[in-house]
Formats: C-alpha cells, sequence, structure tokens
C-alpha cells in the first residue's frame, strides 16, 4: 500500500543518511513510504550519499535536483518542488527536516490506523505532544506553536501547496485557525507514534544560527502579514468547498474562483452548488500584526525592519507607556477608594511593566553572552570539554533542515 509521501530538502549527507536508515529499520513494511529529497546543483557531497543510499538500502527514493536557494527561508520553494515531484497516490504527506528520528517500532501500521478518519480525507495529524493539543487565540502564536503535521495528499489537492511563504508548519497552521472559524475543526492528536531526534537548528555553525535568529522574526512577520493571512482565508475557502461536495455527494466537480470579488464557487455540470468569499480586513490585520511586533521583545525582533517602521515602533512604545502610567495614576487611587487591596492593585499595573524590564534584560545579557563567545572563537579560545553539543555541519549556506 502506498501509505506516506516524506518531504524535505538536506544538504546534510550524514543526518539524511540517519534519517533513511531509520525510517527503514523502524517501519514494518519499508516499501509503504517514499522519501523526496531536494539537493543543490553541485552538493557533491549529498549526491555521493544518496547514491550510496540507492545502491545499499532499499528505499523508494526520488531526489530532485535544482538550483540552491538563496537562504534558510526559501526552503519552502524546496517544499513545494518535492510535493510536485512526489507520487499523487500516496494516501498521506509529511514534510520534515533532517534531524528527526522515529523512535516508534512499526510506525506505519499505526498510521495506517488513521486512513479516513474522516470520509472526505480532509484532516491533519498532529506529532508533536508539546504541540498537538495546544489551543490558539491568536493566530500569531503558530509562529511558536505550530505543529508538522502529516496530511493526507488530498488536503494539500485542496491548498494547492504546503506554502508560499517562509514556514509551512506557521502557514498551514492558520489555514487550520481560518478553517475551524467556518466551523471545522481537523486536527486529530497522534500520540501512538513518537518523534524524536534534534529540534531543526540544533546542528547548526554560530554564523548560520545567528542568521537564522535575525531572519526568523522577519519571515514569520511576512508569513502572517494580511496578504498572506488571506490567502490562508482562501486555502480554508477551498478545503470548507472540497468538505461540502463531499457531504452533498458530488464526484466531478470545480472550484471556480472570481479574484476580484474574492469569491469562489462550488460548480458541477454548470450549476453553482455553493458559493464563499474569503477577504479579510487589510486595515485591521495591519494595526494587529504592528501592535504585536511594537509589543514584542525579543532579541532582533526589529532586524531588517525598514527605518521609518522602525521609528514608528519606538513612537508608538513610548505613546503605550505614557498611557499605561496615566491610567495607573487614575486607576490606584480609584481602586483603593473601592476598597482594592494595594497588593493587587500592584499587581495589576507595576509587575507586568517590571517582568518586561526584566525580560528584556535577561535576553539583552543572552545576546551579550553570545556576541562575547563570538569574539573570544575570533581569538581561538576553545571551547571547554563536554560543553559543546555534536559538530555541526558546516558546508554551504544557512542549513535548510
Amino acid at each position: 500500500m502506498k501509505l506516506l509521501s516524506i518531504h524535505l530538502p538536506s544538504n546534510k549527507p550524514r543526518h539524511f543518511q540517519r534519517l533513511v536508515d531509520n525510517l527503514v529499520s523502524t517501519a514494518a513494511d519499508p516499501t509503504c513510504f517514499e522519501i523526496v529529497v531536494k539537493i543543490d546543483i553541485g552538493d557533491e557531497a549529498m549526491q555521493q550519499a544518496i547514491a550510496g543510499i540507492q545502491r545499499n538500502v532499499d528505499v523508494n527514493l526520488r531526489v530532485v535536483l535544482s538550483e540552491k536557494f538563496p537562504s534558510y527561508f526559501h526552503t519552502y520553494i524546496a517544499l513545494d518542488e518535492c510535493l510536485r515531484a512526489s507520487d499523487p497516490e500516496y494516501y498521506f504527506c509529511w514534510h520534515v527536516n533532517d534531524e528527526i528520528l522515529i523512535e516508534t517500532p512499526h510506525w506505519d501500521t499505526i498510521l495506517a490506523r488513521y486512513i479516513d478518519s474522516f470520509p472526505d480525507r480532509l484532516f491533519r495529524l498532529k506529532v508533536n505532544p508539546q504541540k498537538m493539543f495546544y489551543n490558539f487565540f491568536d493566530i500569531r502564536q503558530t509562529c511558536l506553536y505550530a505543529d508538522y503535521p502529516i496530511v493526507p495528499r488530498r488536503w494539500l489537492d485542496a491548498t494547492e501547496t504546503w506554502a508560499p511563504c517562509h514556514g509551512g508548519d506557521v502557514y498551514q497552521e492558520g489555514i487550520s485557525i481560518y478553517l475551524a472559524k467556518y466551523g471545522y475543526h481537523r486536527n486529530i492528536p497522534l500520540m501512538d507514534i513518537v518523534v524524536g531526534g534534534d529540534e531543526a537548528g540544533n546542528n547548526l555553525s554560530p554564523e548560520n544560527a545567528l542568521a537564522r535568529e535575525r531572519g526568523t522574526c522577519l519571515a514569520w512577520d511576512n508569513t502572517l502579514s494580511a496578504e498572506m493571512q488571506e490567502r490562508m482565508a482562501r486555502a480554508a475557502r477551498r478545503l470548507q468547498l472540497f468538505i461540502m461536495a463531499h457531504d452533498q455527494g458530488l464526484q466531478n466537480f470545480e472550484l471556480r474562483e472570481n479574484r476580484r470579488r474574492r469569491t469562489i464557487d462550488l460548480v458541477q455540470d454548470e450549476r453553482v452548488h455553493a458559493r464563499v468569499s474569503y477577504p479579510v480586513d487589510h486595515v485591521a490585520l495591519r494595526f494587529r500584526n504592528f501592535d504585536a511586533i511594537a509589543r514584542r521583545n525579543w532579541p532582533c525582533s526589529l532586524w531588517g525592519k525598514p527605518r521609518a517602521s522602525k521609528a514608528a515602533v519606538y513612537a508608538y512604545r513610548a505613546v503605550r507607556r505614557t498611557a499605561d502610567v496615566l491610567l495607573a495614576l487614575v486607576k490606584i487611587p480609584v481602586g483603593l477608594a473601592l476598597g482594592v487591596s494595594w497588593n493587587a492593585l500592584m499587581a495589576s499595573t507595576i509587575d507586568p511593566h517590571w517582568r518586561s524590564i526584566q525580560e528584556q534584560r535577561m535576553k539583552a545579557a543572552l545576546s551579550t553572552g553570545r556576541r562575547r563567545w563570538r569574539l573570544l572563537r575570533r581569538l581561538g579560545v576553545k571551547r571547554r570539554a563536554g560543553v559543546q553539543r555534536a559538530a555541526p555541519d558546516r558546508r554551504g549556506t544557512p542549513d535548510p533542515s
């Protein structure tokens, strides 16, 4: 049975070899899955590793050879290349990085139990135990808590892509949130299969780790821009129409889109069975995104932003602090007059600001520590034995895992 198609880019031969060996050794039937890997043109080390795998390991392996993308934040291009090169007959698809390992023996027989969990084959199997039960109250939380779920191929046929921007996990989680707003909850926790290994980015060189840290906030802000959220809403509406077509027993249907009106029609035999619209409030989303960026105290949170945007953020922060102080001057005496305890008033006014200041100082200290360590490395000072992790693969551009 064609069960699972696994998609990933890789430029680390050792990690990719380890992943292939792990998948083959833990599967009850190694022929039930395929691996579609994207490698860079001119990456001889990966080509040699893949030749060795094809020679020594009995595994369905497809190779996508294309130009090297500019940075880690363009890996979404590789994922879509893998999706187009994959066999559409496989029931599930999964995009991963080459640092994961499956710890559950016979994971394929467990995964097969989830076939047709929904008869329309539109659902997501969430695999991360820390994230599979997370409830999102704000779409921006997906940046930290989005999962890499296993989805049926039909889900990708409806959404048309893994992602049109950096963060296939964030983009697909956003689609799930919009689909829930339309009344369809299609997330299923997959607790029976344990995925271990390393988190993405644990094996980066210090230079590549700094490049990733600087670019992450900028990429997340682009992924959750008003334009991208409208694409998420559009994909969710397409999923909704696929579900409605199944519920109505429609077989040979098509979706016709009116880009100007931002509507999609469910059509069969020239009859429109349903029409949905997917526009979002761009003004409200832009303000919410700006407010979230201004409140964020992460290191490098404003890296790469235009000077005008940085100036607007600093001005907005100053206005908010002034407003908070004026509000506290009114709230504290009114609260005391109403009998509210002094400790409760301090907890609701001063403590949040104090925690924010402390967090900002702590992150600044950590950032200073990293800069100091990079300076010591340039001066030739070596790290003490037992502190450093496994040696990272330092070849090429920032790690696309």
